[in-house]
């Protein structure tokens, strides 16, 4: 029972970094949302394609 009101949170916080961002043309779509994620996202890139 208590971990139920975290559960709804886990969605919440990337939904909210999408509507943030949407701006930017940015779409996150992994978790975590770590700071250098989010900074490789701003600038174009991602992991996918630096392989």
């Amino acid at each position: 029972m208590a971990e139920g009101g975290v559960m709804g949170a886990l969605g919440v916080l990337p939904s909210a970094v999408n509507d943030a961002l949407a701006p930017f043309g940015v779409i996150v779509d992994r978790q975590p949302l770590s700071p250098m994620y989010l900074r490789e996202l701003l600038r174009g890139r991602t992991n996918k394609e630096q392989t």
